[in-house]
């Protein structure tokens, strides 16, 4: 089910600068040799926040190459929804697509208020892992977590953790790893 998406013109130019999966080796990587994807599907914030734009990266999420575009999807809406449940810090968003941003070549410098989430989800487990990142340096890493899940389309309890680690950056205002 789609709901109403908006399509960016241009977001190259804030797009985040992240070391491809090879260059780090703090997330691990289901398969060896897979290529880190970007998801067109960016949420937008609202409200005000330290950050404007959240965007997710693919570093080994195992998802059938026919369903990727609808697994990304799905976990965009899921995060919008889930940030938006807490009456003490609410984070409304839109979620935008970009067909550039899949580009690995538009993400070439870091920009600024953007937080960068890396999804994966080693084959044979019933988890999701992600991390929060502020910047593009490891000490830019400010959450890791690895959450069960129902089944391979379980992305709720992804999104619902992923929304904690935000809220409590914003609540501790730390985005770094070490605060």
């Amino acid at each position: 089910m789609r709901f109403g998406l908006v399509f960016l013109a241009v977001i190259a130019a804030t797009a985040a600068c992240r070391p491809s999966t090879a260059e780090r080796t703090s997330e691990p990587e289901a398969d060896a040799g897979l290529m880190s994807l970007y998801s067109p599907y960016v949420l937008q914030m609202s409200a005000e926040l330290p950050f404007q734009r959240i965007s997710m990266k693919d570093v080994g999420m195992s998802v059938d190459p026919s369903h990727r575009e609808q697994v990304y999807e799905e976990v965009a809406m899921s995060l919008s929804v889930a940030l938006a449940q807490d009456p003490e810090i609410p984070m409304s968003s839109e979620v935008l697509y970009s067909e550039e941003v899949k580009d690995p070549a538009s993400h070439l410098a870091c920009g600024m208020a953007q937080i960068y989430v890396d999804v994966w989800a080693p084959r044979g487990t019933e988890r999701w892992g992600y991390s929060l990142w502020s910047g593009c340096s490891e000490e830019d890493r400010f959450a890791r977590h690895e959450v069960n899940r129902r089944d391979a389309q379980d992305v709720d309890a992804l999104t619902r953790s992923i929304a904690h680690s935000l809220r409590h950056a914003v609540a501790t205002r730390c985005f770094v790893r070490e605060c």
